[in-house]
């Protein structure tokens, strides 16, 4: 159990430590020396846990996408409905409220992050949609193309929290995004005027 911990401790030495080097540095520039050195551990630490400093990554990834994920579902399984109504996205929209995990998002997205994060978590937020809004397991392209819009529309929702000064609340940005959900982006924007 001792060991375990320990093993949990020092990964996640490793995973804040490449998050502070991205604050500073693209992820093609890191090295591994950057992390063990940031992380205060030696090369041979690093490699008992992470064959490289892409399974770290992805590491960090999948576990924030994970608990994104899980949100969704505790959400979806309390509200018992299938209708995004204003509460249920603001209950959505409450986990990038934790400053940790958006200042995350942020460094991953960012101009010194993955460039292949934001794909991933378009597919997760599209999944989300597409799935909520199938009443039958029917594929068409259409809806396909509307799930894809949707999860664009929340990256830049997020995009927008990790903004210097977002001006909006989170309930207000759930207004928003309910409006847009159900009535589409010109009536919303009309509306909004």
């Amino acid at each position: 159990m001792a060991y375990t911990k320990k093993q949990s401790i020092t990964k996640k030495h490793f995973k804040l430590a490449l998050l502070h080097l991205l604050k500073s540095k693209s992820f093609n520039e890191v090295t591994i020396k950057d992390i063990t050195d940031t992380a205060e551990y030696d090369r041979s630490s690093f490699y008992r846990y992470f064959d490289d400093k892409y399974q770290l990554l992805e590491e960090i990834e999948n576990e924030l996408i994970q608990g994104i994920e899980n949100k969704y579902k505790a959400v979806a399984q309390q509200n018992g409905s299938m209708v995004f109504d204003t509460s249920v996205m603001v209950s959505l929209l409450s986990i990038f409220d934790n400053q940790s995990v958006l200042s995350v998002i942020s460094l991953l997205m960012g101009d010194n992050g993955d460039r292949s994060f934001e794909s991933k978590m378009t597919r997760m937020f599209h999944k989300i949609f597409y799935d909520r809004s199938q009443t039958t397991p029917n594929q068409s392209e259409k809806n396909d193309l509307i799930g894809q819009y949707l999860a664009g529309l929340f990256i830049q929702t997020i995009r927008y929290k990790s903004s210097p000064r977002p001006i909006m609340t989170t309930k207000q940005l759930a207004v928003t995004l309910n409006d847009i959900y159900f009535h589409g982006f010109v009536t919303s924007l009309h509306n909004h005027q």
